[in-house]
């Protein structure tokens, strides 16, 4: 988003909104409460241990670090998180987790042992991965009682401070790994306009008031412990960004026929404005989201071309008597969002929600002069690890804790059991902090009705659906240009289907709330299966219909993701999400390191007919009558896989497919060859 600041106008609990106009360069949460324990002095330097590890009082923790030292070193965990430990769990995820590897492993000091560096960084004491090693391995049960006495102390010498008040439902839910604007953009058709800007804004605001999760802000983004906080006022001309698009006039060579000059100039305009859209699309994800505390971490951005559409932002009403094909408007609304607030289908939401408030054309009471009062603290829907009843089985934790923690702590070069670099799955460019250039390009376009029927009639004769068929075209790209190495996938899901409606209340209903409820499916494809895919290396076929290999790999994928979704809510990793203590770190620490995926498919499915407002030739030919016409879909690519392809909708409008990737991490050449591939297979698969 574009580098401006907000929150002047917004407010949040216990702080009353500034008024608009007046200069305040970044809103702030309440002001801290803070309650001061009587302090005291260390007894030792502060970069040393204050108790020795020989220091075994009191009895209370000796017995529990024999005993059940799980739950000693729990304790611990929950004094750091709440000194006041009024609400502790003692039976956490840390217990829980310290338990498990000491029963099935015998290794519960290494667990052990990554706590102590975690209290010895936080409170500046000297030492060394060695020496937290030696101690953790031979005194296990003294190193826990002096990590807990340690913290007792440190907090006895600090103030006890007491933040930002949560109301009830709004706790944030753990951030997604990618923190620039998510965007769905879509396009209106309208066939006149009244005052066209006030229209969009009343729109908007009707939907804002409908969706809880996008009157609110985020306090803290950058700590380990965000919130949501009530944003008490908006002001609506800062939700909503203008952008003109200025298409080149097209000029058909001159030996032409003139009656296909008309047809070849539209031709050419869409491309230049297709081309300006992505171009325009690239750029918002390359800016973070700014004073989230102050105003909501999302956006829409309307596209057009002000030769149609710059002159009624300021004009009333549009004269009724002509009523010829330049009364119909076009142009695209891009809802841009930060994850923690939406995932892709909560942009099909909002894009329902917003064309039917469109249709309605009411201004809500609660926005005067352009701002939108919210005098009430919103109802949030409840966190996503509340939503879904995950279960997890031992097998499954067992195998976490052995990839995620035990395997990266062995020195696998000793044992001679590092993977080759063949043996490597390909995933570009390693990640760059930097945060490059961001990529888009146009994959697919299957605007016509009829070829995308006969795109998913092919797909079921062959018992596969259009998200496998994708992903085996898109791997058989790759392995005719990227030799001898394996690829991983991903596949997102929605959790929307598994919520525990017990738990969801008024506060969510899966289709209409806008939240963030996604999974993934990882898929590696190994060295015989990327082999099989390349088939003849002089040939350049492209004539997958046939091919036997392209459609076992897209009835595999198939066969992955309906495995997944059987299984689901049981064993999935976001079910252990609650053991990352800090998602900043977490993401940071991936810098420099490889990605985790070749691609990712996300694939949204289509807005249905009813949210797009196409239910009823009567309902879009009628006179004023709002409908979305595409969608759009593009992501970011900072630390997921090295390319995203995304897929959108309309019903009985097609599907439109963008790629993207970013600066240095996948060569321009590569994608430009993929993207002639999949056009060629895709073009030829709807023509058999």
């Amino acid at each position: 988003m574009s580098q401006e600041k907000y929150g002047q106008e917004q407010g949040v609990y216990g702080q009353a909104p500034t008024q608009y106009g007046q200069q305040q360069p970044y809103a702030q949460p309440a002001p801290m409460a803070a309650n001061h324990q009587p302090q005291g002095q260390l007894e030792k330097p502060a970069d040393e241990w204050q108790n020795s590890v020989c220091s075994w009082g009191p009895c209370s923790s000796c017995l529990l670090a024999w005993c059940l030292p799980c739950i000693l070193l729990g304790q611990t965990s929950e004094r750091i998180r709440d000194p006041s430990m009024q609400s502790a769990d003692l039976l956490n995820s840390d217990c829980f987790l310290h338990g498990a590897i000491s029963c099935f492993t015998g290794c519960g000091w290494i667990y052990a042992m990554l706590k102590r560096t975690e209290i010895r960084e936080q409170y500046g004491i000297k030492g060394s991965g060695c020496g937290d090693c030696c101690v953790s391995f031979w005194c296990s049960c003294c190193a826990l009682i002096q990590q807990d006495n340690e913290v007792k102390i440190r907090q006895r010498t600090q103030p006890i401070t007491q933040g930002y008040q949560v109301q009830p439902g709004m706790h944030m839910p753990p951030p997604q790994p990618a923190y620039h604007p998510q965007q769905v953009p879509v396009s209106y058709l309208r066939q006149q306009s009244l005052s066209l800007h006030d229209t969009i804004e009343n729109a908007l605001a009707a939907v804002i008031l409908g969706q809880s999760m996008l009157g609110v802000g985020i306090a803290g983004e950058d700590t380990k412990e965000p919130a949501f906080v009530h944003l008490k006022t908006i002001d609506m001309r800062r939700m909503i960004e203008w952008k003109e698009l200025i298409i080149p006039t097209a000029t058909p060579n001159a030996q032409t026929k003139v009656k296909d000059q008309s047809k070849i100039k539209e031709e050419q305009e869409a491309e230049y404005y297709e081309d300006l859209l992505l171009r325009s699309l690239e750029k918002y994800h390359e800016t973070l989201w700014e004073d989230l505390a102050g105003k909501p971490g999302w956006k829409i951005v309307v596209h057009h071309d002000p030769r149609r559409l710059g002159a009624l932002r300021s004009r009333g009403p549009l004269s009724l008597e002509h009523k010829d094909e330049e009364d119909e408007l076009s142009f695209d609304i891009s809802f841009c969002f930060h994850h923690a607030y939406s995932d892709g289908k909560g942009g099909y939401i909002f894009h329902g929600d917003l064309q039917r408030a469109l249709n309605n054309a009411t201004q809500p009471p609660e926005l005067q002069d352009h701002i939108l009062h919210i005098p009430r603290p919103p109802v949030l829907p409840p966190p996503m690890d509340t939503l879904i009843p995950f279960t997890l089985s031992w097998t499954f934790i067992l195998q976490t804790v052995w990839t995620e923690v035990l395997k990266p702590l062995l020195p696998m070069h000793l044992f001679r059991l590092e993977p080759s670099e063949a043996d490597i799955p390909w995933t570009g460019a390693p990640i760059n902090e930097s945060n490059p250039r961001t990529h888009l390009r146009t994959l697919l376009d299957v605007g016509n009705e009829s070829q995308l029927n006969g795109l998913l009639a092919q797909c079921r004769s062959h018992g596969a659906s259009l998200t496998g068929l994708l992903h085996a075209l898109i791997a058989r790209s790759l392995a005719r240009h990227v030799k001898d190495r394996p690829f991983r996938s991903h596949t997102p899901i929605s959790l929307t289907r598994y919520v525990d409606a017990n738990i969801a209340g008024s506060a969510f209903t899966p289709g209409k709330t806008i939240h963030c409820l996604v999974t993934t499916l990882s898929s590696v494809h190994d060295h015989d299966t990327i082999r099989q895919l390349q088939g003849d290396q002089d040939k350049r076929d492209t004539r997958p219909g046939g091919d036997a290999k392209v459609w076992a790999f897209a009835q595999d994928m198939t066969a992955r993701l309906r495995a997944k979704t059987a299984s689901l809510p049981r064993d999935d990793i976001l079910a252990l999400s609650g053991l990352v203590g800090d998602w900043h770190e977490f993401f940071r620490s991936k810098f420099g390191k490889a990605r985790d995926t070749t691609w990712e498919l996300s694939n949204l499915g289509s807005l249905s007919a009813t949210d797009a407002g196409r239910t009823g030739s009567e309902n879009v030919l009628r006179e004023g009558h709002w409908f979305v016409d595409r969608a759009v879909f593009t992501q970011g690519t900072a630390v997921g896989s090295a390319l995203c392809i995304n897929v959108a909708g309309v019903a009985q409008r097609g599907i439109y497919v963008t790629i993207s990737w970013q600066d240095d991490t996948v060569d321009i050449e590569l994608v430009e060859e993929l993207v002639r591939d999949v056009q060629a297979w895709v073009t030829e698969l709807v023509e058999v």
